[in-house]
């Protein structure tokens, strides 16, 4: 897979996790609940959460696929920093997936509670790192100058945006959680969409095109 169609794939991966993401987590929010408020499935019911569960897990997947095409395509250089960000975000997001399917073993029991608190400290660890691992990657990117306006910053974006508002807003309840969540997925999107301008603007144009342009 060459450089542009790296940038293609991923691109449109990005914009598909991201927009399927922030559906889900407004889904979330209305959503008419399904289990008491006090349990770890809340507001789904077991079966339903079973389902979701999946889908995160297959989402967290897709977003390491984004990564690795982003690494492929050279988008934040060819260092050791750019390969550091690079290979530990793609681990960590796969890291997510495996996550959301250990989460199911909370279905039915009470939340918070000391029997599930190490599914909470997972969560916490994982999200610290993944934020430093986007910030290596978003610094990577700027440096590397591979794009150009806004998208050059969108990686530390991403990353940024873990510490600040996310980890606040999930610390604030499950409506502020969702929120946050919801954002910070439609980042992704917008860095899909940068991906995929770069593909498009890295094209070569066509001879008939180049030599109108030279005649013009």
């Amino acid at each position: 897979m060459d450089a542009r169609t790296a940038a293609r794939v991923g691109g449109w991966s990005a914009i598909v996790a991201g927009v399927t993401g922030a559906l889900g987590a407004t889904l979330l929010l209305a959503v008419p609940p399904g289990a008491p408020i006090d349990h770890f499935n809340y507001p789904l019911s077991p079966m339903w959460f079973v389902v979701v569960q999946a889908v995160f897990s297959v989402h967290h997947l897709l977003l390491a696929f984004v990564f690795w095409a982003f690494g492929r395509a050279g988008l934040a250089g060819r260092g050791a920093l750019s390969a550091v960000g690079v290979w530990s975000t793609v681990t960590l997001f796969a890291s997510f997936g495996v996550w959301e399917v250990l989460a199911l073993s909370g279905i039915g029991r009470p939340y918070p509670s000391d029997e599930l608190a190490w599914l909470d400290v997972g969560y916490g660890t994982l999200s610290l790192l993944l934020g430093v691992a986007l910030i290596l990657l978003g610094i990577a990117a700027v440096r590397a100058r591979v794009f150009s306006g806004w998208a050059r910053w969108a990686t530390l974006a991403t990353g940024v945006y873990v510490f600040v508002p996310m980890l606040p807003g999930l610390a604030a309840g499950f409506v502020a959680g969702r929120v946050v969540l919801g954002v910070w997925l439609l980042l992704f999107a917008l860095l899909g969409w940068g991906m995929l301008r770069w593909s498009a603007d890295s094209e070569p144009r066509p001879a008939f095109a180049a030599a109108a342009g030279a005649a013009t």
